[in-house]
């Protein structure tokens, strides 16, 4: 049946027999595996592509929230994302091990200079491939190492402007950015690389596969089919199940918040790319081209110059050390390079802690997606801007921030309303609120803390989880050191003291406040710019709910 196979293939195309009969020197091997695995996976990751090319949407309003729903509403979408971006990682390792592969072997020697020159070609289109991938679901990773990776290619002398503009399709990303990435991606990428893998089978199917220096050229050869077959379909088992294993245990691939990019994301590349990116830190700014472009450039030429330069009449690797210098030199350095900066951020604790806010808010927009039904017209980064605290924490920042926090004239407000900040209050009130006229207090500890229970319970939305008899002996001690006499708990009075302490903490009397602060603390004493016009009532609310949030912070 093979036979006929065969001469079916050979008479309607011409073409001497497919691939995999060719006969191996030597006999089968492990060896001559990562060539067909990477080609195999490859086919895989055209194939989940589709599958998720089919259900996304090319605009910066829909592409996240296109992902989201193929992941989670499609059946096993999850799954087929997490074998597309898995196989991003192994198509690249699979291209490197291919590389050192052929160069052990001396496989880029005369009669496959050629071929060795389109390997190089498909490893450069691979990282290109997985480069113009990273945009497409719209998130923070996608968009700000898009935005790096972009302002590196625009410090390129002469031509880096044009490049970054053309590019990015304009000043600065939005849809025709997304749409020249992902035109790039599924049209102009998968037909060069096809191109690319077209070629260089077909040089290997003159050419065969080299045998191992250990073999003779006159060793008796093993048919492909299905001593070698075997093999590759093992290889590729186990690549395929280590990556499925994978999207099963992240449950499909990592997908950020929605791109915002007001925000003080810190992207980092995937693992191919982190070499890169630890050797432009040693660049000054405005010369990261030359570790971006020129180094990566000599280096490639300089392994397409390989077999030229081995002229080695031996195929064994150890006799041809000094060439092969050459391959390893710089994968070496790629090696360090990565290790470092995986080893630094491992260390930064302010990464980490941006990381950890960063997974909230992808947590909390991929959640408020399904529960509103979908996302607003104005696109899924409004889903964050107006689920109210945090529409509270940022109209807080814009408008309050700048007054309120340690070392600024306003009172700190990190941690309001809770014991500890009370306490502090009660005790040193020039503390946090300067140049308050209160003095400090004699009182013991332990009335510290009742009084402080006592000023907490004026929140009736708190009273009732605060304990009764600490409650009752603050309010003793509060009208025994004569706090009363300058703070008022039952009704607003601008001419006292010090300001109301009716429904304290409450949203309304922080609505108030914020409003027209001279009804707390006369015009005389307020210093706090009055809001009522400049903010609506919504804005209010949210600042006020996100203030009262300090006690617990919360990312959510």
């Amino acid at each position: 049946m093979l036979a006929k196979l065969r001469e079916f293939i050979e008479s309607r195309t011409g073409f001497p027999g497919a691939t995999i009969f060719k006969p191996v020197p030597g006999g089968a091997r492990f060896l001559h595996v990562p060539g067909t695995v990477l080609l195999l996976v490859i086919a895989l990751q055209f194939l989940t592509g589709f599958v998720i090319a089919l259900h996304y949407a090319p605009s910066v309003t829909t592409a996240w929230a296109s992902i989201v729903f193929f992941e989670d509403r499609i059946r096993a979408g999850w799954l087929v994302r997490g074998l597309h971006a898995w196989g991003a990682s192994a198509i690249v390792l699979l291209a490197l091990i291919h590389l050192v592969q052929v160069a052990w072997t001396g496989a880029y020697r005369k009669p496959r200079e050629l071929n060795w020159m389109l390997g190089l070609a498909l490893l450069v289109l691979v990282l290109v491939f997985a480069h113009t991938g990273y945009l497409l679901p719209w998130d923070q990773k996608g968009y700000w190492s898009t935005r790096v990776a972009t302002g590196i290619a625009g410090a390129t002398p002469v031509v880096g402007t044009t490049l970054q503009r053309v590019a990015i399709g304009g000043e600065d990303q939005g849809n025709l950015t997304l749409s020249h990435f992902y035109a790039v991606h599924v049209i102009l990428m998968p037909l060069l690389l096809l191109l690319v893998v077209g070629a260089h089978l077909t040089l290997f199917r003159r050419h065969g596969p080299t045998p191992p220096a250990d073999v003779s050229d006159d060793a008796p050869a093993q048919s492909w089919f299905p001593y070698q077959t075997l093999r590759n379909l093992i290889g590729f088992g186990v690549v395929a199940a280590t990556m499925g294993y994978l999207a099963v245990r992240s449950h499909g691939a990592p997908l950020e918040a929605p791109a915002d990019p007001a925000s003080d994301f810190q992207p980092r590349p995937e693992w191919y790319f982190l070499p890169l990116y630890q050797l432009l830190k040693g660049f000054p700014p405005g010369t990261e081209f030359v570790g971006s472009e020129v180094l990566p450039g000599l280096i490639l030429l300089a392994l397409a110059l390989l077999p030229w330069i081995d002229r080695s009449p031996v195929r064994d690797a150890k006799k041809r050390l000094v060439p092969l210098l050459l391959v390893f030199v710089p994968l070496g350095g790629a090696v360090l390079m990565g290790s470092l900066s995986v080893m630094e951020d491992a260390g930064n604790k302010e990464l980490a802690a941006h990381r950890r806010a960063e997974a909230k808010d992808a947590a909390l927009a991929r959640r408020l997606f399904h529960e509103q039904g979908g996302i607003p017209a104005a696109g899924p980064l409004a889903l964050l801007d107006r689920y109210p605290p945090r529409r509270g924490a940022r109209l807080y920042d814009e408008h309050c921030g700048g007054c309120h926090g340690r070392n600024a004239k306003g009172p700190d407000l990190q941690g309001y309303l809770t014991q500890r900040w009370l306490e502090q209050v009660i005790r040193e009130p020039g503390t946090l609120f300067k140049h308050d006229s209160m003095g400090q207090t004699d009182a013991k500890p332990d009335e510290l803390a009742a009084l402080a229970v006592y000023v907490a319970s004026l929140d009736s939305s708190r009273a009732t989880s605060l304990d009764a008899a600490r409650v009752a002996k603050g309010k003793a001690l509060f009208d025994d050191k004569q706090c009363n006499s300058c703070h008022d708990v039952t009704k607003i009075s601008p001419d006292d003291e010090g300001p109301s302490l009716a429904g304290y903490g409450t949203k309304e009397w922080l609505v108030a406040l914020m409003k027209n602060p001279a009804v707390y603390f006369g015009d005389s004493k307020n210093k706090m710019p009055a809001f009522a016009g400049k903010l609506s009532e919504a804005d209010l609310d949210a600042i006020a709910g996100h203030v009262r949030g300090l006690q617990s912070p919360s990312d959510e």
